[in-house]
C-alpha cells in the first residue's frame, strides 16, 4: 500500500499539491476566525470544522486508492458548503436545521419506543422521554431543509449537481454503479466478471478536483459568514482553480 501510495501522489502530484494548499488555508481561516460568545454565532464555524475533516480524510481516503469512499466524504463536504451559503443568506435556514432534527429524532424515538413495546426493556421514565420527543416530532409543522432548494437559493446548484448528486448516485449509495467501481471491467459484464478489491486509481483525479470544488466552496462562504473578507477571496480563487482543473479532465477525456 504504501508503494501504491507513494505512486499515486507522484503522478498526481498537482493535484496532491493543490488539495493540500486548499487544505492549509482552509487550516488558517479556521484557527484565526473567533465567534461572538453566543450559541447562534459559532453554528457556521461548527459546519465548516465538519467541512474540513471531510475534506482531510477524503484526500487520505483518495491516496490510498479508496475512491468511493472519498467521494462519500466530497459529498459530505458539499452538503456543508450549502449549508454554510444558507447560514449568510437566508436567516431562517438555523431554524429548518432544527426542523429537520426534530424530525430525525422523533422517527428514532418511535423506532425505540416499538423496540421497548416488543421487549419490555425501557423503563417507565424513559418512555415518558420517548414519548414527548414523538410528541413534539408529530406537532412539528415547520420547514426542514430540502438540499437541492437550498442550493438553488444560493447559487451553489452546480455544486449540488456536479458533485452532491453525482457522488451520490455512483458513490455513497448502494447503487450498480457505486459497485461496479469493484469490476475489474466496469464497462462490459462478462459472462464470468472479475471481481477486484484493493486500491484503485479509477476517477482518482476527477474525485480530487471535486473535492477541491467543494471544500473551495466552503472556504468562500466562511469567508462570508464571519465576514473575512481574505478568506472569501482564497475561496473564491480556489473555485475558480478547481473549475479549470475539472475542465483541464473533462478535455483530456474528450
Amino acid at each position: 500500500m504504501i508503494s501504491w501510495t507513494a505512486s499515486a501522489r507522484t503522478k498526481y502530484a498537482d493535484l496532491f499539491r493543490y488539495a493540500e494548499e486548499l487544505n492549509k488555508q482552509s487550516m488558517e481561516a479556521i484557527g484565526t476566525t473567533t465567534t461572538k460568545h453566543n450559541p447562534t454565532s459559532c453554528i457556521p464555524m461548527l459546519v465548516f470544522a465538519r467541512a474540513l475533516q471531510s475534506y482531510q480524510g477524503a484526500i487520505i481516503l483518495t491516496e490510498r486508492g479508496m475512491i468511493a469512499d472519498a467521494r462519500t466524504l466530497a459529498r459530505s463536504c458539499t452538503e456543508a458548503a450549502i449549508a454554510l451559503a444558507n447560514l449568510v443568506t437566508d436567516p431562517n435556514f438555523l431554524d429548518k436545521m432544527i426542523s429537520s432534527q426534530t424530525r430525525s429524532q422523533g422517527m428514532l424515538a418511535k423506532l425505540r419506543l416499538a423496540a421497548a413495546d416488543a421487549t419490555g426493556h425501557e423503563g417507565k421514565h424513559h418512555r415518558l422521554l420517548l414519548e414527548d420527543v414523538i410528541r413534539e416530532f408529530e406537532e412539528n409543522k415547520d420547514p426542514s431543509v430540502n438540499w437541492e432548494s437550498a442550493a438553488a437559493a444560493t447559487g451553489f446548484k452546480g455544486i449540488y449537481d456536479g458533485i452532491y448528486r453525482v457522488t451520490s448516485s455512483d458513490s455513497a449509495h448502494v447503487t450498480l454503479t457505486a459497485l461496479a467501481r469493484h469490476l475489474k471491467d466496469p464497462y462490459t459484464l462478462p459472462e464470468e466478471p472479475t471481481v477486484e478489491f484493493g486500491p484503485s486509481e479509477r476517477d482518482l483525479g476527477e474525485t480530487l478536483v471535486l473535492l477541491m470544488g467543494a471544500m473551495s466552496h466552503c472556504l468562500m462562504a466562511f469567508g462570508r459568514a464571519y465576514r473575512r473578507t481574505d478568506v472569501e477571496s482564497w475561496g473564491t480563487t480556489a473555485v475558480t482553480k478547481s473549475a479549470e482543473l475539472l475542465e483541464t479532465l473533462n478535455s483530456e477525456v474528450r
